[in-house]
């Protein structure tokens, strides 16, 4: 598993909350077309100025956001590849 929260600061001065979770522990098995093998999870949390808690708010209005959130989450965990000399 692997999970990521980022705050956006908004125009308004207030923020948004994108937190991204990836579950990974499907590829320990065979892969089955007809299932699921990797999931995601999106909580945006709308945050108003001067304010800790905050109210949780529909995804579709913010998917900007969550594909910024998750791609830099992507970033962090992906394979790192070096180049292998020969000698």
């Amino acid at each position: 598993m692997a999970h990521k929260e980022k705050i956006f600061k908004l125009d308004n001065g207030n923020r948004l909350k994108v937190e991204i979770t990836f579950h990974f522990d499907s590829f320990r098995y065979d892969y089955d077309k007809s299932k699921e093998n990797m999931s995601y999870y999106a909580f945006v949390t709308y945050l108003e100025k001067g304010k800790k808690k905050g109210i949780r708010v529909n995804n579709e209005d913010w998917l900007t956001q969550i594909q910024e959130t998750a791609l830099e989450l992507w970033q962090d965990f992906k394979p790192k590849f070096t180049s292998l000399t020969h000698r």
